[in-house]
């Protein structure tokens, strides 16, 4: 029957490269395993979600406040629907809207205000 020889470990000092080169290599083993991972739980949200909107829970859809926005293209960034959202530049800020302004134009009623008692 033949036998399998062992290799034995060298004990053998290692030197400053190698164990940079063990390092790297380390270390591009765990970015690997980190993408990996990452992707695994992008695709298990997306089966929640698919399940919870299989089972008629409240899927939740994201939406911007136009009043609120400062112009920042962080919600552009984030959509998750290509050209969805388009930025445009406005050179000046809209003029101001003054009391007497709104009473003029008729705009002095707000809907469900004290008039509508």
């Amino acid at each position: 029957m033949a036998t399998k020889k062992r290799k034995r470990k060298s004990t053998k000092a290692k030197t400053p490269a190698m164990l940079t080169k063990q390092v790297k290599s380390a270390s591009k083993a765990v970015r690997s395993a980190t993408k990996k991972v990452n992707a695994a739980r992008r695709m298990v949200k997306k089966q929640m979600a698919a399940k919870k909107a299989a089972a008629g829970e409240p899927y939740r859809v994201p939406w911007v406040d136009e009043t609120e926005c400062v112009g920042c293209n962080l919600c552009s960034f984030v959509c998750p629907v290509e050209h969805c959202i388009s930025m445009v530049e406005q050179r000046r800020a809209p003029q101001p809207d003054t009391w007497h302004d709104r009473i003029a134009s008729g705009r002095d009623k707000v809907p469900g205000g004290l008039a509508d008692l």
